[in-house]
């Protein structure tokens, strides 16, 4: 339950992204809206991943034509 909640919230995140960035940048929470350390963020469809933070935050390079 708490693995669906997250992967909403981050679905829902990337989806306010537009076309043109080329620099994803977050927070992970979990239900509670407490930031998760540690949290595995990929890209979908490849290869390319960060962990967020201490305070839960993330920055990601998305490859040129990522359909976001």
């Amino acid at each position: 339950m708490e693995r669906t909640r997250f992967l909403v919230l981050l679905t829902f995140l990337v989806s306010f992204v537009g076309y043109s960035q080329t620099i994803f940048s977050g927070t992970v929470l979990d239900e509670n809206n407490v930031p998760l350390p540690g949290a595995s963020v990929l890209v979908q469809g490849s290869n390319i991943g960060v962990a967020t933070d201490f305070d839960g935050n993330f920055e990601i390079e998305l490859p040129d034509g990522n359909p976001l």
